[in-house]
C-alpha cells in the first residue's frame, strides 16, 4: 500500500506553484491591457456607428436648432463635415477632456459632439475670444 503525505512539500509541488502564480499574473495583465486599450477606443468614439466602408468610422447626421444641419463621416483623425449652408470642411481631431472635439489650425472652426448631441463654434478665438459665435447650436442625432 502506498503512504501519501498530504503536507510534504516536493520540488514539483513548488515549481507548480511558480507556474500557477507566473500564469495568473500574466493573465491579469494582459485581461487589464485588453480591457484599457477597450476603454481608450470607446472613450473617442463620435456617436451612433453605422458606415466602416472607405474608412469612415461613423456616418451621423445631426438636426440643430433653426432648422440647420450637420452630416458628419467620422474617419480615424479627422471629421468631414457638410453643413446646411454649403460648406464641406474636413477637420482634423483635436484634444478634448469630455467627448469628441476638432478643430482647425488656428481653432477659429471648432466642431464638438458628445454622445447624441453636438455644436459648431466660429470666430476669431472659438476657444473661449469674445468674437467667438455658436453657429450651430442644440444639434441631435437623427436617424
Amino acid at each position: 500500500m502506498i503512504k501519501i503525505e498530504w503536507n510534504k512539500v516536493t520540488w514539483y509541488s513548488k515549481l507548480l506553484a511558480v507556474f500557477v502564480f507566473l500564469g495568473t499574473f500574466y493573465y491579469g495583465f494582459n485581461v487589464g491591457r485588453e480591457y484599457q486599450a477597450l476603454k481608450d477606443q470607446s472613450a473617442t468614439m463620435p456617436p451612433v456607428v453605422s458606415s466602416s466602408t472607405d474608412g469612415i468610422i461613423n456616418d451621423v447626421a445631426f438636426s440643430c436648432s433653426t432648422g440647420k444641419t450637420i452630416r458628419a463621416q467620422f474617419y480615424k483623425n479627422n471629421v468631414q463635415l457638410s453643413l446646411s449652408d454649403g460648406r464641406h470642411l474636413t477637420v482634423p481631431h483635436a484634444i478634448s477632456a469630455d467627448g469628441a472635439r476638432y478643430a482647425n489650425a488656428d481653432e477659429t472652426f471648432v466642431f464638438w459632439t458628445r454622445g447624441q448631441g453636438a455644436f459648431i463654434e466660429e470666430g476669431p478665438q472659438a476657444t473661449g475670444g469674445s468674437a467667438q459665435a455658436t453657429t450651430y447650436k442644440d444639434c441631435v442625432v437623427t436617424k
